[in-house]
């Protein structure tokens, strides 16, 4: 589940304090104020970016906001094959016991699904709402990999 996400804010934080540190460094002396409060609005909100997208969205009142759900965590699921699933001969034709993994922060979602039989990852997920705003599904497309796990 390897995602740009921490090194995107990584970066953006270490740009947005270096900024302020030499801005600081600099002697230049902005008047105190609007202007020197402006003058450091770019570090204050890369650093506010980043924890609304790590941990901030999360909590209970700003959830009305954010308006998405989290999933993250360790999920159980059996997994039951339609008569449509291309399934090798002596395959496990179900149910199939399942555990999914999520991964999650505001801007990114990572699933990790594990059988007996083999591992998938997704490679893009999508959030879809129903008309009127009451069901939301997360859509994921994965790429498989073939073999025994052991967990």
């Amino acid at each position: 589940m390897a995602r740009p996400a921490a090194a995107v804010r990584l970066t953006a934080t270490v740009v947005g304090a270096a900024y302020a540190a030499a801005l600081y460094a600099s002697g230049v002396h902005i008047q105190a104020g609007p202007k020197e409060a402006l003058s450091y609005m770019p570090t204050a909100l890369t650093f506010l970016v980043a924890l609304w997208d790590i941990w901030l969205w999360r909590l209970p009142v700003l959830q009305l906001l954010a308006k998405r759900p989290w999933l993250a965590g360790i999920w159980s699921a059996t997994l039951t094959p339609t008569a449509a699933s291309v399934i090798p001969d002596g395959g496990n034709r179900g149910p199939i016991v399942a555990y999914v993994i999520i991964k999650q922060t505001f801007w990114s979602i990572g699933v990790r699904q594990y059988t007996s039989e083999s591992r998938s990852d997704s490679r893009a997920t999508m959030w879809s709402e129903t008309p009127g705003g009451s069901d939301r599904t997360l859509t994921y497309i994965v790429k498989a990999v073939a073999g025994v796990c052991d967990w």
